[in-house]
């Protein structure tokens, strides 16, 4: 398969040619299932039909040679026969193969010749190659449809095995490649969002650190301590400002050389 762009249109295009890829190898499957199914039972009666002529034959040459040991040669009441047209053509179709249905008349008591010089011998020949007529007809039927049921199995099952051979293995390998991309791609986007996030909080606390003398609580409180009698130092006693005298609290309060705040600060 040629290469395809990595994209989320695309991925939504193949698998829906997936699913019919799928769908199709179902129905040559089934397809092929059905014909085969028919083309063994046709198989059957064909193998009864050969087997019902074999035996009329035996049975209609075996009169012939009769009627020729009784009545001599048989050749001038046999160019008397008159020709049979009763054939007729038609057609089945089986899962979109046409199949054809040969029809024969039933054989009729219908004599071409006179009863002067003739016996019964004649009239059985007659009478037994009319049914291996009937039984040829059949049988051709039978194997016509036999090969083009073999003919159409035969393409289904290519087809078959080019669906789940190469169309289906092609397009799930190029579904499991486009979303591995798609995957990589979303974890690089959200490394760079990470990264960004980082570097911007990084420079907000750079900004709040340089600020003289007050540091992030005291900003977010929105208030400075007050004086000595100030009991909880909302700095946490922490060193945020630097260049302050011995004594300074770093929230601004003056204290003496000996004297504590009421924090309990110390330097």
């Amino acid at each position: 398969m040629a290469a395809i762009a990595p994209t989320k249109g695309n991925l939504a295009r193949i698998k829906r040619s997936l699913g019919l890829a799928k769908m199709g190898y179902e129905l040559m499957d089934r397809k092929r299932n059905i014909l085969i199914r028919e083309m063994m039972q046709l198989i059957d009666k064909a193998k009864e039909l050969q087997a019902e002529i074999d035996s009329t034959f035996t049975r209609a040459y075996s009169a012939l040679q009769e009627a020729n040991i009784k009545l001599g040669t048989c050749q001038d009441i046999a160019l008397a026969a008159p020709v049979d047209d009763t054939l007729s053509l038609g057609y089945r179709s089986v899962m979109g193969v046409e199949i054809p249905i040969v029809t024969a008349s039933d054989f009729e008591a219908r004599l071409s010749y006179g009863f002067v010089g003739t016996d019964s011998s004649l009239d059985r020949t007659l009478y037994e190659f009319y049914r291996v007529k009937r039984l040829c007809a059949t049988l051709a039927e039978v194997e016509t449809s036999v090969y083009r049921l073999a003919n159409a199995i035969k393409k289904a099952q290519k087809r078959a095995n080019a669906l789940q051979n190469i169309i289906i293995p092609q397009y799930t390998a190029t579904i499991a490649f486009i979303t591995g991309v798609l995957e990589e791609r979303e974890r690089e986007e959200f490394s760079r969002l990470k990264v960004i996030k980082a570097r911007k909080q990084g420079k907000r606390k750079g900004r709040a650190a340089a600020l003289p003398f007050f540091c992030g609580p005291a900003l977010r409180f929105n208030r400075f301590p007050k004086g000595p009698k100030w009991r909880r130092c909302i700095f946490r006693c922490t060193r945020c400002c630097t260049g302050l005298g011995r004594n300074t609290h770093p929230a601004g309060i003056q204290t003496g050389r000996n004297r504590t705040p009421s924090c309990g600060y110390r330097r």
